[in-house]
């Protein structure tokens, strides 16, 4: 079969690799972050996010919350009023009215108290920080909440339920809550040796929240270094958590001042816990406790 003189210039054409038309450029795949690095960048923003959210919360109810702060010192004014915490251990040493109380006391007992002395101890100085910043208290010591009257004196006549009807009688008769420590017969005489008690100055630090910066919450969600890249990626996202950075600010003046009143009232209530200490030891003491 002949073939024809046009079919014949076609195939050699092609055979030649040649074209009457250009070939087209290849086009380059568009560059898209791997699957991986996606789910790796949500995941550092989502932890930013919650982040911030969870201490804007906690900030936000700190704030609100000073009317609870204010319950409960009122609780304990109260307790303090009812107990009569103040007459008994006052705001200074009152010696003289220690002295006086003392022998009005020994005389509704059936002795006679002489030689009687009573002098206030140094105090020492009281390490508390400047202020707080987080979580975190004062543990107050005994030192740091009162300070201390030594009271020393001779009765007499000597009498076993004389003496025992002063030391039962002593928490409930007298204002000052004085401690006997203990009781000696000596020359025909009892030779007595006791504290009294005096609330120092209160001392609390001021109590701040910890408000985290940006760059610090950036740092904690792992991505200091590639923050401008997410937040180009995510503009709406990231300016939700910036508008939530500002709110919290707005929330650090009520914080501290919350926290500032439960600092406050934490120093009150170790001060009602001492009392209380102190009060529970008295109703329990016996001539027995104290005498040597």
């Amino acid at each position: 079969m002949k073939m024809s003189l046009t079919r014949m210039i076609v195939l050699a054409a092609l055979a030649l690799g040649g074209c009457t038309e250009s070939p087209s450029p290849v086009k380059k795949p568009t560059e898209t972050p791997s699957p991986a690095a996606s789910d790796e960048q949500l995941l550092q923003l989502a932890t930013l996010r919650q982040a911030v959210m969870i201490d804007e919360g906690a900030l936000e109810a700190e704030a609100g919350n000073s009317g609870s702060a204010m319950e409960v010192f009122g609780r304990l004014e109260r307790l303090r009023e009812v107990h009569d915490v103040a007459g008994r251990i006052p705001a200074a040493p009152q010696v003289d009215e220690i002295v006086r109380q003392i022998t009005s006391h020994c005389t509704a007992s059936g002795l006679t108290c002489t030689e009687i002395m009573a002098k206030a101890r140094q105090v020492t100085e009281r390490d508390v920080p400047a202020e707080l910043v987080g979580p975190g208290r004062v543990d107050y010591t005994d030192d740091m909440l009162r300070g201390v009257v030594d009271v020393s004196f001779a009765a007499t006549p000597i009498g076993i339920e004389k003496m025992k009807r002063w030391v039962n009688t002593l928490g409930k008769s007298i204002p000052r809550m004085v401690h006997t420590q203990k009781i000696r017969a000596v020359d025909r005489k009892f030779r007595v040796e006791a504290e009294s008690y005096w609330f120092r100055e209160p001392l609390y630090p001021p109590h701040k929240p910890v408000v985290l910066t940006e760059a610090q919450y950036f740092e904690r969600a792992g991505i200091q270094k590639t923050s401008a890249q997410l937040e180009a990626r995510f503009p709406t996202q990231f300016a939700e958590i910036r508008e939530r950075m500002k709110r919290m600010e707005t929330f650090r003046a009520g914080s501290e001042k919350t926290l500032t009143l439960y600092a406050k009232a934490h120093y009150f209530d170790s001060q009602w816990k001492f009392f209380e200490g102190i009060a529970e030891r008295l109703d329990r003491l016996t001539l027995m406790d104290v005498f040597e």
